[in-house]
């Protein structure tokens, strides 16, 4: 776990500021922005490398009926099971290709799809014939958005550094007085690095 609040405390120096209380009074930084660069920055984890994922088991079959609401913060799903057999993840063209009647075909699901249905759904092939079975997902999500009321993330200490590098590329490359835009694209290159690493740890996102 790693708090944002903490992040930006300890960037204070190096955005040439002796307190955070001075960093609040300045003309071209406010410490809101860094904590919206820090939710900017957990969102671009969640959709290019799938940091946080998350096991839901909120959904319950129903009888004829195919297509389920996504979890909340939904970005992208790893897994999904129905009664505990793991489906296979389907796009709505193979789905078309299997069985030209696809949208009306009963039975036992064995595939799922996240593009058949609207955004924010996914839907089971074929569809449930009877009702009560447990759907199973394991997602990646979006968190909710970091704050000074809500600067925690569920996240190990290294990430500190990519949340840091990121909100000093934002910071610096802000046109103002203390914009150092040399210094903003070399940040920019840190922040990359670390997001290429925790796509590999992680197994990317969407």
């Amino acid at each position: 776990m790693i708090d944002a609040a903490q992040i930006i405390l300890n960037l204070v120096p190096a955005l040439g500021f002796q307190s955070l209380a001075d960093l609040e009074a300045s003309d071209w930084l406010q410490d809101v922005e860094l904590y919206q660069w820090a939710d900017e920055a957990s969102q671009r984890l969640a959709h290019q490398a799938g940091v946080f994922a998350e096991w839901d088991n909120s959904a319950t079959a129903v009888s004829l009926t195919s297509v389920y609401p996504a979890p909340v913060n939904f970005v992208n799903l790893v897994a999904l099971y129905y009664a505990g057999a793991k489906l296979r993840e389907t796009n709505v063209a193979e789905l078309a290709a299997l069985d030209a009647n696809w949208p009306a075909t009963g039975g036992t699901p064995i595939r799922a799809s996240i593009d058949a249905g609207n955004l924010g759904t996914f839907t089971l092939y074929p569809m449930p014939t009877s009702s009560g079975a447990v759907i199973l997902a394991l997602f990646d999500k979006y968190l909710p958005t970091i704050s000074a009321a809500a600067s925690a993330l569920p996240i190990s200490s290294p990430a500190q550094d990519y949340f840091a590098y990121h909100m000093l590329a934002e910071a610096r490359g802000k046109e103002s007085e203390a914009s150092m835009p040399d210094m903003a694209q070399h940040f920019r290159k840190r922040v990359q690095m670390f997001e290429e690493i925790f796509a590999k740890y992680y197994g990317g996102g969407q």
